[in-house]
């Protein structure tokens, strides 16, 4: 008992610090938001082209789609935060970092050897505790290109408009590489075909399991994937050469969380 309490004076006392500290301005908070309002999204014909090119902050990259749905092809920035402000993922962070750095910035050694790079990995665990942040972070920490999409977003109203963004998605990654692609919450945009009655949903998924196959000639891209809900994904999508790679992100302990408070008050 006499061990909780003292736990809860040092929360005290770090709560006191925080306070203190924003009441001087010295609390600093990073907040991005990478989805424009719903009003942006393209109507039918307004779909954008890939390939067209532009230049940010001297940086050569692909057009940013219009869609709310997804977000600017995002070069490397020093604004942006790296793996170093993400506390409680110590373990989660390395292992990651193990599986796309070499394919991504070294996919000729890949080659020579004979090894054939993962081209998804899906990034599972409950809602809060990391897996978009780490995206982020990772790909500013690699320096490479960036695009992010929320599922439920991708839908459109017209017939075919769901598919097409996701397509060009994926044209725009091919041509920013090396890319990082990151599709959160997956599950709405992927479910398991066989427990869905809707057409778009099934249309969505052989779209997207098309578009993973015919990654396999592509170099420099690899796709991560958020869900809290795999029982949901349809069962093809974590086939070999789809997201076969599985990476769980659990809710950070005692000396997690203590970290994470401390990468907070800098």
């Amino acid at each position: 008992m006499s061990e909780l309490f003292k736990g809860f004076e040092q929360l005290l006392e770090l709560a006191k610090a925080l306070e203190a500290k924003a009441e001087k301005g010295e609390l600093r908070a990073n907040i991005q938001i990478n989805s424009r309002p719903l009003s942006s999204i393209p109507r039918q014909g307004n779909i954008p082209t890939a390939g067209s090119r532009v230049r940010t902050g001297g940086t050569e990259s692909v057009n940013p789609p219009s869609s709310a749905a997804l977000s600017e092809v995002m070069p490397p920035s020093a604004e942006r935060s790296g793996l170093q402000d993400v506390g409680g993922l110590a373990d989660v962070l390395q292992e990651l970092r193990e599986l796309v750095e070499i394919p991504l910035k070294r996919p000729e050694l890949l080659k020579k050897l004979g090894l054939e790079p993962p081209r998804g990995v899906l990034l599972v665990g409950p809602p809060g505790t990391g897996k978009t942040l780490t995206a982020r972070s990772l790909a500013h920490d690699l320096g490479v290109n960036y695009i992010a999409i929320v599922g439920p977003e991708v839908l459109g109203k017209y017939y075919g408009e769901a598919e097409a963004r996701l397509r060009g998605v994926f044209e725009k990654a091919a041509n920013a590489a090396p890319c990082l692609v990151f599709i959160d919450e997956i599950d709405s945009l992927a479910p398991d075909r066989g427990k869905v009655e809707g057409e778009v949903e099934k249309r969505l998924v052989a779209q997207l399991l098309g578009l993973m196959d015919g990654f396999a000639q592509t170099t420099g891209v690899i796709v991560l994937a958020a869900t809290n809900r795999p029982d949901h994904l349809d069962p093809a999508l974590r086939r070999p050469g789809r997201f076969d790679r599985e990476i769980h992100f659990r809710v950070p302990d005692r000396d997690g969380r203590r970290e994470i408070l401390a990468l907070l008050s800098r």
